[in-house]
């Protein structure tokens, strides 16, 4: 008897519609604006890599469009957190994240309206 478990995903990252607000209001890096047909994140300090624009597939902000993905790829769980390795945290100062981080964490807090399989930490 073959026995299946479900897949997790425990490594994935979410923009909440407030992180694109919010980052989309800056003029400086770290900020999210439209690049061609999609977004872009321009990045800088630790995390930046050689810097310009990192393209946000739809992924990283539509939630239906990542569930649905889920489904397709036969994923039961994903665990979502802050994504850290972008740079946006080393670039701002504390004072500047504390609104960013807690509308993310309400905001990631609501997706259980969608489904049980969105998962995420909360930034302490």
């Amino acid at each position: 008897m073959v026995q299946s478990f479900p897949v997790i995903d425990l490594h994935a990252h979410w923009f909440a519609p407030s992180t694109l607000d919010i980052l989309g209001k800056r003029k400086e890096a770290p900020r999210i604006g439209q690049q061609g047909e999609g977004l872009a994140i321009w990045r800088t300090g630790a995390g930046a890599g050689k810097g310009g624009a990192f393209p946000l597939g739809p992924q990283w902000t539509d939630v239906k469009k990542r569930l649905a993905h889920l489904d397709e790829a036969g994923i039961a769980h994903q665990l979502l957190s802050w994504p850290t390795t972008l740079g946006v945290d080393a670039a701002l100062p504390a004072s500047e994240t504390l609104n960013l981080w807690t509308a993310w964490n309400d905001e990631t807090s609501s997706l259980e309206r969608f489904r049980f399989n969105l998962v995420h930490i909360q930034r302490l």
